[in-house]
């Protein structure tokens, strides 16, 4: 494959622009000598095409010709990266021609890699301080990596009056106690450091990740107050001990938009939640995995609940007004609208506490949705681990969310138990205040994806049960994928609904022989009507 420097050396011929000058026009399409563009133009190709994280393919770009040194030497967006590893030629030419353009600065000093990299002298980081000092007002973006013993105020401790973005990334954990000196910072992102946070301020965006020197909860609440705009929050593997929570008011964020949370403290992280207030919130993501025994996950849940059930439909034909809940083994994930709550608990193999545990977590996300949520929700996506336990979801499903139409049934294994406890869950009424009801009684699409060797036959005294049943829609559109069904069926089926669609199916004679059945999405054959 062509290097983009190759590509650009192979320009060297392009066809002339067009003007609206007469004279430029009459030889239009006669090749012309690139140079003979514009010098902002192909400044212009230069920055879209060039990889700007690396200087070798500028330096190629440059020995073309006089023309093209001229223009890249006089294109400031080409230099704006510095690093500690260019010498010291490099870093001159970076500062002359960057002029006064913001920069990025690599920072690495070797040690946070172990063995194997070569460590950067002490000399050699002098030299680079004073090479750059004149700079340092023009610092907007830091990558900082160092290893827990290296001098952290010679980088850390600069006058960044401009600095925007910052990113730490260390071998170890530590607290950097100095206050930086970066009045405009917006952006902050911590690997294993912790920094003086009653100093920070006014942020954009907040990524910490594995620090066990903190911050605490209350320490990010606080934060939190002092960054009433704060766009982005992610917090991962964060252990602070001791982590001491206190009640507190409710943090009004209006700008938040994502939250990101993993492998953090249960209960110090639901209070956390439950004292945010994101009204304009677009994603979340909680993830924890439990290795160490019992625990109780009811706050997680609940707190999780008012984000998952907290967006308004916008009338957008594109919005997601599907609900997904994942029930397997040692994992229990509820989706809705980019959110998410995905739990693997490993004491969950046992199979002990399972069946309930997992049906009060599920009620308990479902609770703190709002009406408005709840009413907007149409399709519902059940993944089962083969043990029937989804079909127990059915009856919570029904009594959160009363416009269900769609419903599908994923990951049924060779037992069928999942698809069975379904297909009875909706094929027979229960009793109740207003008398016998049918669980999600406006469902009129059933889609089953199953393994091989299924057979559907006990779909069929559902789908009548349904059809003459009281306050009830009929169901009209079944979706078989893989399985097994005979023709006998597909034909009663086929009288009983409006639609029904067959995907990797085989389909049985009486005598036993088969055929799959297996059309291509979208053609006429894929629907039986």
């Amino acid at each position: 494959m062509e290097s983009r420097s190759t590509v650009l050396h192979r320009a060297l011929w392009l066809p002339m622009v067009a003007s609206a000058s007469a004279s430029i026009e009459h030889h239009r399409n006669e090749p012309s000598h690139i140079h003979h563009l514009p010098p902002e133009v192909f400044a212009l190709i230069i920055i879209e095409d060039c990889d700007q994280r690396s200087y070798k393919e500028l330096f190629s770009i440059r020995s073309v010709c006089k023309f093209w040194l001229e223009v890249v030497d006089a294109t400031p967006q080409l230099w704006t990266t510095l690093s500690l590893s260019y010498c010291d030629n490099l870093l001159s030419l970076i500062l002359k021609n960057s002029k006064s353009f913001p920069l990025s600065v690599q920072y690495d000093d070797g040690s946070c890699w172990g063995r194997g990299v070569q460590l950067v002298s002490t000399e050699r980081i002098t030299a680079f301080l004073n090479r750059t000092a004149s700079s340092f007002g023009r610092w907007e973006r830091l990558r900082y990596d160092a290893s827990t013993t290296s001098n952290h105020s010679k980088i850390l401790g600069l006058p960044l009056q401009n600095l925007q973005k910052l990113d730490i990334a260390l071998d170890g954990n530590i607290t950097y106690t100095t206050p930086l000196d970066a009045p405009g910072l917006k952006d902050i992102r911590v690997h294993r450091c912790s920094l003086n946070w009653p100093s920070i301020t006014q942020l954009r965006s907040l990524d910490i990740d594995q620090n066990t020197e903190g911050p605490t909860v209350e320490t990010i609440k606080n934060v939190l107050k002092a960054s009433p705009d704060i766009e982005v929050l992610r917090i991962g593997r964060n252990w602070p001990r001791p982590d001491i929570i206190v009640e507190s008011c409710p943090i009004y964020l209006p700008k938040l938009r994502l939250i990101y949370l993993h492998k953090v403290s249960i209960q110090n992280y639901s209070h956390l939640l439950n004292v945010i207030v994101a009204p304009n919130l677009r994603n979340f993501y909680f993830h924890y995995t439990n290795k160490w025994g019992a625990e109780d996950f009811t706050p997680i849940f609940d707190a999780a609940g008012r984000y998952l059930g907290a967006y308004a439909d916008t009338g957008d034909e594109n919005f997601n007004r599907e609900i997904s809940i994942r029930s397997t083994d040692c994992h229990l994930r509820i989706s809705t609208a980019g959110r998410t709550i995905d739990l693997q608990n490993f004491a969950w193999l046992d199979g002990v506490e399972r069946p309930t545990e997992r049906t009060e977590y599920v009620c308990a996300t479902f609770k703190r949705f709002t009406e408005g949520s709840c009413n907007a929700i149409r399709s519902v996506v059940l993944h089962g681990g083969g043990n029937g336990e989804i079909g127990r979801y059915c009856r919570i499903i029904h009594s959160f969310f009363p416009n269900i139409a769609e419903l599908s049934v994923t990951g049924v294994q060779f037992e069928y138990l999942d698809a069975k406890a379904v297909i009875e869950a909706l094929g027979t009424p229960s009793d109740s205040e207003e008398g016998w009801t049918w669980l999600l009684p406006n469902l009129v699409a059933l889609r089953i994806e199953a393994s091989e060797l299924i057979k559907y036959e006990d779909i069929m005294g559902m789908i009548e049960a349904r059809s003459a049943g009281n306050k009830t829609k009929s169901i009209e559109r079944v979706t078989f994928a893989n399985g097994q069904m005979s023709k006998g069926v597909v034909d009663k089926l086929q009288i009983s609904l409006g639609a029904l669609e067959l995907v990797k199916v085989d389909l049985c004679e009486e005598n036993g022989s088969q055929e799959t059945h297996s059309p291509t999405k979208g053609s006429e054959e894929d629907v039986i009507e």
